[in-house]
């Protein structure tokens, strides 16, 4: 093979002398007329293959985002508009719109205001449930009667033109005025107000706001003793009394009322006690002390409900009843015994507090 190539080099450069004749240029030039077609044949298939799979990855990257996207709306409420506006929103406001509205502009007529309300739940099961959780409070509150100081007025009808003398009293001190010549109202309660003792009245005189009447305001709150008169030569007046005047009674604490009732420590009896509206009954049986007797009417039905607490008073020779409350005692307690009399004594009188505040634990 080394020989055979080196015969055709031979050849050739034998030819290349003297032919002017460039064999290799001869030999490429053959190469690539029938290379360079078959390597731009190639190509273009690559090329046009790498196009086919570029646009195959860029349809199936929109696709899966197109995909990704309507993955998100997987709700048919998500497609809908669901938020509102208020072109007022002191008078009312948009927290939410369903789904179902259409789209638009509304006007909205408030027939009715919101109401106040007030939830109360029932925590109890029974009368008898514990309050507070069986813990002890505190209740502060105003008992029996109790009273505002209110100033008495009275009024006096009279003439606005003519002429008379005008006396004016109020039980104690009189103001006299002489007779004179007056055109209105106004000239009158001035010659009053100017008359000697005036002053020492127990009330003022002045206009009324009807403009027809002298009324008379008292100068201390409470009730009238005497009502106040007014007289006059040639004219006559009717007085009335439009606000009564009512006293600030001084406050007073309530005081609860004991009773004493006699007793035997040692008998065979029944024991009936009554407070006027509940009676306790204990049937007949042999005692042989105040205590055996206490307990056995505390021990009875209806003990409870009684206004007065039993107990053996510290004499030892009877019960002490000790009403609840304070308040003056309307029936008196009672006690009766088969076997036994008994004497009951009120030893504190109850008082009905006035004005004053008591406190309840």
């Amino acid at each position: 093979m080394t020989e055979v190539s080196n015969v055709a080099n031979t050849v050739l450069t034998t030819l290349d002398i003297g032919s002017g004749i460039d064999s290799a240029k001869l030999a490429r030039d053959l190469t690539d007329a029938i290379k360079i077609p078959q390597e731009g044949a190639l190509k273009s298939k690559i090329d046009a293959s790498e196009a086919s799979i570029s646009a195959y990855g860029l349809v199936k990257y929109q696709i899966n985002a197109l995909k990704t996207s309507f993955g998100k709306l997987n709700d048919a409420n998500e497609l809908a508009t669901s938020s509102g506006i208020s072109s007022n929103t002191a008078k009312i406001s948009v927290s939410s719109v369903a789904g179902t509205a259409a789209g638009g502009s509304y006007d909205f007529a408030i027939n009715q205001l919101a109401q106040n309300q007030r939830v109360m739940s029932d925590q109890y099961t029974s009368e008898f449930q514990a309050l507070n959780g069986n813990s002890s409070f505190d209740i502060t509150l105003a008992v029996g009667t109790t009273k505002s100081a209110t100033t008495a007025i009275y009024e006096a009808t009279l003439n606005a033109s003519e002429t008379t003398t005008l006396v004016v009293g109020d039980g104690v001190t009189e103001v006299s005025i002489p007779s004179a010549s007056y055109t209105n109202i106004d000239q009158q309660v001035t010659a009053i107000q100017n008359g000697t003792n005036y002053s020492s009245l127990l009330f003022t005189v002045a206009k009324n706001t009807a403009g027809d009447a002298i009324e008379f305001t008292y100068k201390s709150a409470g009730a009238v003793a005497s009502t106040p008169t007014f007289t006059g030569s040639g004219s006559s007046h009717l007085i009335t009394n439009p606000i009564i005047g009512v006293s600030v009674l001084t406050p007073v604490s309530g005081i609860a009322a004991k009773y004493n009732a006699t007793a035997s420590s040692a008998e065979t009896t029944t024991l009936v006690v009554s407070d006027g509206v509940t009676t306790v009954s204990v049937d007949s049986a042999t005692y042989t002390s105040l205590t055996d007797q206490v307990t056995a009417i505390k021990a009875a039905t209806g003990y409870d409900n009684l206004q007065f607490t039993v107990a053996a008073n510290s004499a030892g020779n009877g019960f002490e009843f000790t009403y609840k409350t304070t308040a003056a005692v309307t029936i008196a307690p009672t006690l009766t015994g088969s076997g036994s009399s008994h004497t009951i004594s009120n030893t504190v009188t109850g008082r009905t507090p006035i004005n004053a505040a008591t406190t309840t634990i």
